[in-house]
C-alpha cells in the first residue's frame, strides 16, 4: 500500500536491524542533548531526512553513518553496538 499523501508504504514494516540503528543513534543523540535540528546541522545532512532516518525509513550510506557519529562526536561502531548507551572517549 502506497499512502498517495507521500508517496511511502502506509504500513512501513522497518528491519530488525535498522530499526535497531534508529534507535541507537537516538539514544545517543539525547544522551548528548542534542535536537534533531542540531545534529542534522553537524553533520551536514537535512533534518527531515535524518528525522525519517532515526525513524527507522531509510537505510543509511556509510558516509552518512560516519558523518553522524562526528556529529555526536563518537566512534561510528558506537552506532552499532547494543546496550546502554555511554558517551566518552572516541
Amino acid at each position: 500500500m502506497i499512502d498517495v499523501a507521500n508517496g511511502k508504504p502506509k504500513n512501513l514494516i522497518v528491519p530488525h536491524r535498522r530499526a535497531a540503528f534508529a534507535e541507537r543513534i537516538k539514544a545517543l543523540r539525547e544522551a548528548s542533548g542534542l535536537t534533531q535540528t542540531a545534529l542534522a546541522k553537524r553533520a551536514g545532512i537535512d533534518r527531515s531526512y535524518y528525522a525519517e532516518v532515526e525513524a527507522g525509513q531509510h537505510s543509511v550510506s556509510i558516509d552518512r553513518v560516519f558523518a553522524i557519529a562526528d556529529a555526536l562526536d563518537v566512534p561510528a561502531r558506537l552506532l552499532f553496538t547494543e546496550g546502554p548507551v555511554e558517551l566518552g572517549a572516541k
